[in-house]
């Protein structure tokens, strides 16, 4: 009788426990036995421990926080660096209208992403007014802003696929390159056979 007893009280911490860990986003068999072995004392650890659901929505809000942020920040960026291209521009046909020049030789309006600029080289003054793309390469680098040209030779250099994303003022969202119409074409036709060189 008495064993009875003793059994159905570890039973119980047993299932206690279980449901304690399962809450908790533990494993609930493995705490059941615990729960069986250690009786009383199990449920105790059980429910001084940490509730790991609570922890892991907590660092997928941070994250999803942060990414949030970061990708305001990149907006601005562009918008800020769109503003820049205009302005430039105004001024650069107020300096023809003129005969002067007051924007220096090396001035380049360029995104830096975390102090890095990056831009391709050899983007001069009028190849970065015309430019209007941003583009996320397959180093996962950002670039911009590019103008059709520099897109086709980062395509030529497969830098960028039909799945890479881009950013420009006109659609206002990242969306792969495959969905724009201006861009999806610079792709050679799939099944072409590239003719060699002689």
């Amino acid at each position: 009788m008495e064993n009875g007893v003793v059994f159905v009280i570890w039973l119980v911490c047993g299932v206690i426990s279980a449901a304690i860990a399962s809450s908790k986003g533990r494993s609930a068999v493995g705490w059941f036995f615990g729960g069986v072995f250690l009786g009383l004392i199990g449920i105790i650890i059980i429910a001084c421990l940490s509730n790991l659901n609570e922890e892991r929505n907590r660092r997928n809000y941070v994250d999803w926080q942060q990414r949030r942020t970061q990708e305001q920040i990149y907006q601005e960026q562009v918008k800020n660096q769109a503003f820049q291209q205009y302005t430039a521009s105004r001024l650069d046909q107020h300096d023809q209208q003129l005969g002067l020049n007051t924007r220096p030789a090396n001035q380049n309006l360029t995104y830096g992403d975390g102090g890095n600029q990056n831009y391709l080289p050899g983007q001069g003054q009028a190849d970065t007014q015309a430019a209007a793309w941003h583009v996320i390469d397959s180093n996962n680098q950002r670039l911009g802003p590019l103008s059709i040209q520099q897109i086709t030779s980062l395509i030529n250099e497969q830098r960028l696929t039909r799945s890479s994303l881009t950013w420009s003022q006109l659609k206002n969202a990242w969306c792969p390159i495959s969905e724009v119409q201006e861009l999806a074409g610079l792709f050679p036709n799939q099944g072409t056979i590239p003719r060699r060189q002689m």
